[in-house]
């Protein structure tokens, strides 16, 4: 007991001291790991703080308040322009969609035309235009080839996140950019560390060339304009670069601070659990360490007592007698002969029954390797073919008496797959060394006796028999499944590669699924994947799943037309929608309608000018002469002639001539009156 005691205390103050030293680096170790989450953690939510104002200003640029805003407007190339500005509330085409998702309001909301010139500004809150965006905004911060974009800049000493898009009018024509002006300031830092203690963990925005703090989470604990290394001694900093929103040469550092208080308190109270941990196991290691060695010294003496009458009872030796007169080791020795000689014949025994299970075993693995569905071979050292199984000589086209004694990756391996197999050999053969589990199943080509390339899936099992080393593949063909895999990837890429939009939603009109080509869907109903569709489309897909029917109904977003097909799909519990994108047809058919109408109205004025053209010629001959005999008749009357019978005639040609005009007025009258 004492031994064990001592050597309790021995070995355990040995391991005390490497277990400390692994501890304390350990713990160094995962202090570092813990600061770098840190530090990728709070840069993460800053990067996604980001991307929620770029998100928010591409929809703010696709919305159709400001589409049919910009509809009507013209803005001229002119070089010196005047915006508009909005000071008090914001403009028509500015939806409130900041405080909606959560971000803090922008200072400054422009519009743009092509050519970067400031057209109209929204000052929320006082904020004036900076002299330099007053001239034009620059083309390095206006979005390219369609995408929005987002610029980390600085005007003075005041950092500025500036997101833009590009804008249309209603009818798709390219009018300018809209760009979002928010300060980088402790406000929009407290906002992208949501949920974050601002006195375990600070961030902050230093400029890396002068190392000084623009902005911080708060100002008060760290003063913005200070140097960097003034907090050394207060803080554990860590730097990382924001190269991802650089637009301009200038570049931004985002630094995380977490006080050396709270780390020096981790560690004394893991140190602290470190000591107690250690003490409670070197108790009980110094316990149980004694207590097994008492107990395997009483056993010993136990077993010791014990083995003669357990050699009497289990072999029917009679127990040595010390006691008695005589020597006792000679009486010992005939004991232990005796003995020896029960246990050899127990042996001899133990191995006829032991070779015949061997042989019962050997037959049921032949039986096995016959019955087996896969492709069975053994190979010696060198990889030469010493057995196979039936389904190995059916699956590769060769016999029995052509396979053995061959080399097997040279005839039955495809040549680009040579190498993978002597490895997969070698790794095997190195796991069964070191006592590991063998490689897993891999995929090569295999050949048969016709050169058919065979896709096979293989795994290889060493042995080690009399000191040799054997390898035993199990190869199974995979043909069939590859045909199955490549129809169903080519099944999956279907909805994938549609170029309409196709959903998938539950039961509770939840979306499930999006193909890419439904972005611009999900994005005028302001909805994502594991979102429900709104109130309308829930209804329909609700009703469509219920009636088992296929329903068909078009919408009007955000000025693009969709007609909406729901198949319901009752087995699986959801419906499918497929959308096709119809702003165009019903563009086009408007267009026809007003062509068709313009045509109308062009058929009706030449009609009406040769209805008065035909008038004209009508009404022109009654009504010249009428005007000759009004003039003969004036004139003989100023000639001095008073022979009435020529007047007479006159005045009955003029009246005969009033007649037929009145006569075409009438028909004119007649023909467009109502009548059979």
């Amino acid at each position: 007991m004492l031994v064990a005691l001592l050597a309790g205390f021995t070995v355990w103050a040995v391991l005390d001291q490497v277990q400390s030293d692994k501890i304390r680096r350990i713990f160094g170790n995962d202090l570092q790991t813990q600061l770098d989450l840190r530090s990728r953690e709070s840069l993460i939510r800053f990067d996604q703080y980001m991307a929620d104002y770029t998100a928010t200003t591409r929809l703010l640029a696709n919305h159709r308040r400001l589409a049919e805003y910009l509809e009507p407007l013209f803005w001229s190339g002119q070089k010196v322009v005047e915006p508009v500005v909005y000071r008090v509330f914001p403009p028509f085409w500015l939806p409130d969609f900041f405080e909606r998702n959560g971000l803090s309001p922008p200072s400054l909301v422009l519009l743009a035309d092509t050519r970067g010139q400031v057209r109209e500004v929204y000052q929320a809150g006082g904020v004036d235009l900076p002299a330099e965006l007053a001239k034009g905004v620059s083309e390095h911060l206006l979005p390219q080839d369609g995408q929005a974009r987002a610029v980390l800049t600085r005007y003075g000493d005041q950092p500025y996140l500036l997101v833009s898009d590009a804008v249309e009018d209603t009818s798709g024509y390219p009018m300018g950019s809209l760009v979002v002006m928010v300060p980088v300031n402790d406000a929009f830092l407290r906002a992208s560390q949501r949920g974050v203690i601002p006195g375990q963990v600070l961030v902050a925005l230093v400029d890396p060339d002068e190392q000084r703090i623009l902005a911080s989470l708060d100002p008060a604990a760290l003063l913005p304009g200070t140097q960097v290394d003034q907090w050394e001694d207060r803080y554990l900093i860590t730097s990382q670069s924001l190269s991802a929103y650089e637009g301009t040469d200038w570049n931004l550092l985002f630094a995380t601070f977490i006080p050396h208080d709270s780390v020096k308190k981790m560690t004394a109270r893991v140190r602290d659990l470190e000591r107690r941990q250690r003490t409670i196991a070197a108790l009980v290691f110094i316990l149980v360490f004694t207590l097994i060695v008492y107990l395997i010294s009483t056993r010993l003496n136990k077993v010791l007592k014990r083995m003669s009458r357990f050699s009497q009872r289990a072999l029917g030796i009679a127990e040595p007698n010390f006691q008695r007169s005589g020597n006792q080791l000679l009486l010992l020795e005939e004991w232990i002969k005796h003995f020896t000689q029960l246990v050899l014949k127990a042996r001899e025994e133990m191995s006829r029954r032991h070779e015949s299970e061997m042989r019962e075993s050997e037959a049921l693995k032949a039986a096995m390797m016959e019955a087996s569905l896969d492709s069975i071979v053994t190979l010696n050292r060198r990889g030469e073919v010493i057995e196979l199984n039936p389904t190995a000589e059916r699956a590769l086209g060769f016999s029995r008496q052509e396979t053995l004694g061959r080399v097997f990756v040279e005839v039955y391996v495809a040549a680009a797959d040579r190498d993978l197999f002597r490895r997969l050999l070698e790794e095997s053969r190195r796991a069964r060394r070191v006592g590991g589990e063998p490689p897993t199943r891999r995929e090569l080509t295999a050949l048969s006796a016709d050169g058919a390339a065979i896709p096979v899936e293989l795994s290889i099992v060493p042995i080690n028999l009399d000191r040799e080393l054997y390898y035993t593949l199990y190869i199974h063909d995979i043909t069939q499944r590859r045909q199955a895999e490549r129809q169903i990837e080519s099944l999956a890429r279907f909805a994938g590669e549609s170029p309409n939009p196709i959903l998938r939603v539950t039961a509770d009109a939840v979306i499930t699924y999006a193909n890419p080509a439904s972005q611009g869907l999900l994005a005028a109903l302001d909805r994502s994947q594991g979102q429900a569709l709104p109130a309308e489309w829930s209804e329909v897909a609700t009703a469509a799943l219920a009636q088992r029917r296929a329903r068909e109904q078009e919408w009007d977003l955000g000025g693009r037309v969709y007609a909406i097909l729901f198949a319901p799909i009752p087995e699986s519990a959801y419906v499918n929608l497929y959308a096709r994108d119809i702003t165009a047809v019903r563009r086009a058919e408007q267009e026809a309608r007003q062509h068709q109408a313009e045509l109308v109205h062009v058929c009706r004025l030449s009609t009406m000018g040769e209805v008065a053209t035909g008038m004209a010629h009508e009404l022109n001959q009654p009504l010249a002469a009428i005007a000759n005999y009004a003039s003969g008749a004036s004139r003989r009357l100023q000639g001095g002639t008073h022979d009435p019978a020529p007047l007479v005639e006159a005045m009955g040609q003029i009246t005969s001539q009033a007649r037929r005009a009145g006569e075409i007025i009438r028909r004119l009258r007649a023909l467009v009156g109502k009548q059979a």
